[in-house]
């Protein structure tokens, strides 16, 4: 499988091309919208992953001219910014994948466009007034990022650290995850934290 990496950021796009190729695709890279479209004219890939803020063009403008001249590629949507899911959708993406996300569930994403599905993170298209978080939680998530363990929270806060366990299990309902780190990541995606 032929696939292309569209970012600017070398760093992930090293980190993903070294994870693709250990799971057996052949991968190509480009750091702008105009070698990505110089790539496309000459060569065939299976799979897109397209940065959509890229320096030179929208990323919704070049998924729309990829679409154009290839209708048979899959075109997955990366992002470290919330997308419009519907708009990325219509012009003619397979998926959408936050860059906040761990490599598994990338790849798990590609596996399951590459068999034909589609995969639409689900926080992609949320904000942070999805989600009712109290002061008090904000400032325990602020803390939790800081990397901050309860006590020194309690500490902090002028609380118990038992309030800081109950607080804490508040939260991981509210933004629907199960531990620290996904709460951390998923905090900064929603930018709950500065």
């Amino acid at each position: 499988m032929r696939t292309l990496i569209v970012d600017d950021h070398s760093l992930f796009a090293d980190a993903l091309s070294l994870a693709l190729e250990a799971n057996g695709l052949s991968v190509c890279k480009a750091t702008t919208g105009a070698q990505a479209l110089e790539r496309i004219a000459v060569e065939d890939f299976d799979l897109i992953l397209l940065d959509l803020n890229l320096p030179d063009v929208h990323g919704e403008v070049l998924l729309s001219s990829i679409k154009q001249a290839n209708r048979d590629c899959k075109v997955i949507a990366v992002s470290s910014v919330n997308a419009d899911i519907a708009r990325i959708s219509s012009l003619g993406a397979n998926g959408f994948i936050s860059k906040a996300e761990n490599i598994d569930t990338m790849l798990r994403a590609i596996r399951t466009v590459l068999a034909g599905g589609a995969h639409f993170d689900e926080s992609a298209g949320q904000t942070s007034e999805d989600y009712l978080l109290t002061p008090r939680q904000l400032d325990i998530v602020k803390a939790m990022c800081e990397g901050l363990a309860n006590k020194k929270i309690a500490h902090s806060l002028n609380i118990t650290e038992g309030t800081v366990k109950q607080q804490i299990n508040r939260i991981f309902k509210v933004l629907d995850v199960e531990n620290r780190t996904q709460c951390v990541r998923k905090a900064e995606r929603l930018g709950l934290v500065g």
